[in-house]
């Protein structure tokens, strides 16, 4: 069975930009009914932080991605290297 790793990290983007866009409307909200928002907006840099892991996460799957399939690209139709040469 194998892991869609792409798929995995394009949920945790989009859940991530859910979870950013919550905390930044409670932070307006606490801000309009004259709340203290340090706290808040603490959280929401922790939240921006993980979120851009999550970016650079997806952008060297999708880099890795890329490398595989030029290389299958690049195999097919040429003859296997033996992975050892006879000496005689």
């Amino acid at each position: 069975m194998s892991v869609d790793y792409l798929a995995i990290a394009e949920h945790r983007l989009e859940k991530s930009r859910r979870v950013l866009e919550r905390q930044r409307e409670l932070i307006a909200t606490r801000r309009a009914a004259g709340q203290p928002t340090a706290h808040s907006e603490n959280v929401l840099a922790t939240f921006e932080r993980t979120h851009a892991t999550f970016e650079r996460g997806l952008q060297w799957i999708v880099k890795v991605q890329e490398t595989i399939d030029s290389w299958v690209t690049d195999q097919q139709g040429r003859l296997p290297v033996p992975r050892r040469l006879s000496s005689e």
